[in-house]
């Protein structure tokens, strides 16, 4: 499995509440345990939850990419397990796709799945390239977690702290802009030498390259940096939006398929508020959500510590200072494109303004509703006030 997380790519470093502080997102939790571990599966990997999910209730298909953290997939196991996607009259079947050459938001494209979880940095620029049939719908984390990890014993605070020593990181240009753009907005020099490249498929690949004597190394904390945690490695952290805010894309967004969108939006919007409310109990039960990443995901399979660790982080990331779970902000998607553009990482230069959508998401209208409602009564008169 790829944790380049554009997810690492991008897809913020201080712990955070979860989504149960944050009003509308508060819903009532289950202490049901989850089921054993099953045994390894071969790719894809498909899970249709608990058993009233499997017999009834309209059917939708959602692919995962494997370039997303794991951790993030906890929100539509947990809405799974917990019978939300039930409650809503939806029969959910989740397939991670884990072989090359087969991102799922190209299944969501072909009408394969109906929906899919993508980097905005790979799988939905893939697609904006290509002119998919796709829309991203709803993110699942508001903000990159990318960043440079090294030991503690380094001291190499700062990206332009690294002068001759090269960076570990997962090879591909995107990695390469990343780590560029953060270096040289810090005042560093880039150089071909400065650059370490690796296959970065095993889960535990940035803490392996610690180990094994790596200066540094270009990845995600949510996920890599938690995981070194985990394993009792002292390290710094310097998260590249801090340094350069314009590499602040979404590092995991849902997508739909358009002629879905059309055709079923109201189990698309049904779909949405199931998963906000599987997200809400990921948020508040890390545990049990970690045992359900674990048993659908065979690379993390003995890593449930580590993505328990990883979840617990996240439970504030998930919504962050977004006014409602899901937010998707059009400025920071179409800064985040320009850059993309900017280092010609694909052939053609991505559209801005197009490939996202709020208009399914259940807190959106509340949202837009209670600005009305307070512009309203801001240019109401006082009870004092005679009338015209």
């Amino acid at each position: 499995m790829t944790f380049r997380h554009a997810g690492a790519l991008l897809l913020s470093a201080c712990l955070a509440v979860t989504l149960g502080a944050c009003g509308e997102d508060t819903l009532q939790t289950s202490s049901a345990a989850p089921s054993a571990p099953a045994a390894s599966e071969p790719a894809p990997v498909s899970s249709s939850g608990g058993g009233a999910e499997e017999e009834t209730g309209f059917p939708v298909e959602v692919a995962l990419d494997a370039t997303v953290s794991p951790s993030l997939f906890a929100g539509l196991y947990a809405a799974q397990e917990q019978g939300y996607f039930s409650a809503e009259g939806l029969s959910v079947e989740a397939v991670l796709y884990t072989e090359s050459g087969a991102p799922a938001v190209e299944k969501a494209a072909a009408g394969e799945a109906d929906f899919a979880v993508a980097s905005q940095a790979e799988g939905m620029a893939q697609a904006l390239e290509e002119g998919a049939p796709v829309t991203a719908v709803a993110a699942l984390q508001q903000h990159s977690d990318l960043g440079l990890l090294s030991a503690q014993s380094r001291n190499l605070t700062r990206p332009k702290a690294l002068a001759e020593t090269p960076c570990t990181l997962p090879a591909g240009a995107l990695s390469q802009a990343l780590f560029q753009t953060a270096l040289e907005a810090d005042g560093g020099t880039f150089s071909e030498k400065l650059l370490s490249p690796v296959d970065a498929a095993a889960p535990d690949w940035a803490y392996e390259a610690l180990q094994n004597g790596a200066e540094a190394v270009s990845c995600s904390y949510g996920w890599d940096g938690l995981l070194c945690k985990e394993q009792g490695l002292d390290f710094q952290f310097q998260f590249y939006t801090d340094i350069s805010p314009q590499l602040d894309g979404y590092p995991a967004v849902l997508a739909a398929n358009d002629t879905f969108l059309t055709d079923h939006a109201a189990e698309t919007e049904a779909f949405l508020r199931a998963l906000r409310a599987g997200y809400t109990y990921a948020a508040q039960n890390p545990q049990a959500a970690a045992a359900w990443v674990c048993e659908r995901v065979p690379a993390v399979r003995d890593l449930q510590a580590a993505v328990e660790r990883s979840l617990t982080w996240l439970a504030g990331k998930y919504r962050d200072e977004a006014t409602h779970w899901g937010a998707l902000d059009e400025t920071r998607w179409n800064t985040f494109y320009t850059w993309m553009n900017s280092c010609a990482l694909t052939e053609t230069s991505l559209p801005l303004n197009t490939g996202f959508s709020e208009a399914y998401l259940p807190d959106a209208g509340e949202a837009a509703e209670t600005a009305a409602s307070s512009a309203v009564s801001s240019a109401a008169p006082s009870s004092g006030s005679a009338a015209a």
